[in-house]
């Protein structure tokens, strides 16, 4: 049985049908060493969630000092940046995001690589120094892609991907 059907895909394939869906997979040695168990990958899962989890509250809170342990450097640089922006303006941003759900799209066969899809409503607005409201949230249904990589044994953000509005 299995012969008849390996003779028909090659059949298939050398008709070069225009509708035939062929997929290839290729696994390289470099790949095939650096596989990962499934219990690895269950680890690599809750630690790269939790890493996730931990940078968006500080984030959301404008933890500047807890911050590091959750972000990579650039980012770290662009969220000073952004609050010193917002001082000088007088205005600050309050952020809120409601209905989240995170999760692990994908772990690199490596295991030192990781994307978090991270699903919320954006509640953000900015507010003056008084607390006078100056905009209202758009509660926006809103995607991040974060890519986490591993760095001397912990988790990073290394990017966020996402709408820009909602990154303020």
């Amino acid at each position: 049985m299995l012969v008849v059907a390996a003779g028909l895909l090659v059949s298939c394939a050398q008709k070069k049908d225009p509708y035939q869906t062929r997929v290839v997979t290729s696994v390289t040695a470099e790949d095939a060493a650096e596989s990962i168990t499934p219990l690895e990958r269950g680890k690599i899962r809750r630690d790269v969630l939790a890493t996730a989890r931990g940078g968006m509250n500080a984030w959301l809170d404008d933890d500047l000092e807890a911050m590091p342990q959750y972000f990579g450097a650039e980012y770290l640089d662009e969220f000073k940046k952004q609050a010193t922006t917002y001082a000088d303006e007088g205005k600050i941003r309050v952020r809120s995001h409601s209905e989240i759900v995170s999760n692990v799209t994908k772990i690199a066969s490596s295991g030192k690589q990781a994307l978090v899809e991270y699903n919320f409503t954006d509640d953000s607005y900015f507010t003056d120094t008084n607390g006078k409201v100056l905009s209202e949230p758009d509660h926006q249904k809103t995607v991040f892609q974060l890519t986490l990589e591993l760095t001397d044994s912990d988790w990073r953000v290394v990017r966020i991907i996402g709408r820009s509005d909602s990154l303020k």
